[in-house]
This record gives structure tokens, C-alpha cells and sequence, in this order.
């Protein structure tokens, strides 16, 4: 995933998070809201319930590599995905079916 492509500051996560909508799965919670660039752009927030910081770092690397195949970044969106500790519990295909469902669930929405 493109470095152009991420959600880095503090503000626009909290700005999502208080005025985007909001997705629900047992593995993720995704806000989302339409952005005014010409691309989505999204942020990963795993906490340190995941795991240690080489376990986060893996899962943020999983869940680039399932965006890359299953979402167009030329939607304009506004993404932030959060990482329950259930996520630990599945493998990686079963982790990428429900985030794809996640998302289809939100270009129908668009």
C-alpha cells in the first residue's frame, strides 16, 4: 500500500471516529467517511491487547496485503480500521473474507 494512501495524523483518526460511520464484525471495527482527495486513504490502529510489537507490526502488514487485493483506491473514502484481539484467533483467509465482506458492505453504502 502506498505510503499516499494512509491515514497518519492523530486529528483525522479522531475526526473519523467522531463523525464517520461505523461497521462492526468480531475481528474489526471499521469508521469510514468520504474525503475530498482524489483517493481513499486509510489508517490501522492495533493495540498492544494484539500482542507485542512484532505481532502488531504482522498484522498491520496482513491487513495492507488484504486492502491491496480487495479495495479500489480510487474511491474517496476516509477509512480507519481497528483490529479486535478476536483476530488472533482466526487465520489469515478467514480474517481476509470477513474484511472483504466489510468492505463490499461499504462501496454499497457509497
Amino acid at each position: 500500500m502506498k505510503k499516499e494512501y494512509r491515514l497518519l495524523k492523530f486529528d483525522d483518526f479522531t475526526r473519523l471516529m467522531k463523525s464517520g460511520h461505523k461497521i462492526k464484525s468480531s475481528s474489526f471495527v471499521i469508521y469510514f467517511l468520504a474525503n475530498t482527495e482524489k483517493h481513499a486513504r486509510i489508517g490501522l490502529r492495533v493495540t498492544k491487547k494484539n500482542g507485542n510489537a512484532v505481532v502488531r507490526n504482522r498484522i498491520k502488514r496482513q491487513i495492507r496485503a488484504m486492502l491491496v487485493d480487495s479495495w479500489d483506491f480510487a474511491k474517496e473514502f476516509d477509512l480507519v480500521i481497528i483490529v479486535k484481539t478476536n483476530y488472533n484467533l482466526d487465520d489469515f483467509h478467514t480474517n481476509k473474507n470477513e474484511l472483504e465482506a466489510l468492505l463490499k458492505e461499504i462501496g454499497e453504502k457509497s
